[in-house]
């Protein structure tokens, strides 16, 4: 029996699908598109757009740069948003969190791997190392996946209505 006897086109979907929803976590926000098959054409058609800007890649880079600076102040004992508050460690330290994320999102899922954020000299000449594994960032981005999964959750139960 071949895929198409089951209503498969052979790539896992079914061959008459009728609504599809597109997720896209950007650096400026989380966008789900709603788009429509009407009549199994192919033609498809943009039925709604959904876009939360809390929810976006910055701000995952913003987690890990607030959970680095704690990590290097509550090591090296310093008051805490000392280091933010210096522009320029702020900055390299933004820097070295984008290449720590790039690494962590490369890792293969369920993997434990992980890497560690780096900058010599960062504050006052001391180093900032902070190990971070992926279970880790899963961990600290928690409420951000729970939100996200929340909005496609939502907007996969309003296409299944307006389906009906």
């Amino acid at each position: 029996q071949s895929p198409a006897d089951n209503g498969d086109n052979g790539d896992g979907a079914p061959a008459n699908w009728s609504h599809a929803l597109i997720v896209d976590w950007g650096a400026s926000s989380l966008t789900l598109s709603a788009l429509s098959n009407p009549g199994g054409t192919g033609t498809l058609q943009l039925v709604r757009t959904t876009r939360d800007s809390s929810c976006s890649g910055r701000a995952l880079s913003s987690l890990l740069v607030n959970h680095c600076a704690s990590q290097f102040e509550r090591r090296n004992r310093l008051p805490s948003g000392e280091v933010l508050a210096s522009k320029r460690a702020k900055g390299r330290l933004e820097r070295a969190c984008e290449d720590a994320l790039r690494t962590l999102g490369a890792a293969q899922g369920g993997s434990r791997a992980g890497c560690s954020v780096v900058v010599d000299g960062l504050y006052e000449g001391l180093d900032l190392n902070v190990p971070v594994s992926r279970p880790r960032f899963d961990a600290l981005c928690g409420p951000f996946y729970r939100k996200a999964k929340a909005m496609i959750q939502a907007e996969a139960a309003r296409l299944a209505e307006e389906q009906e």
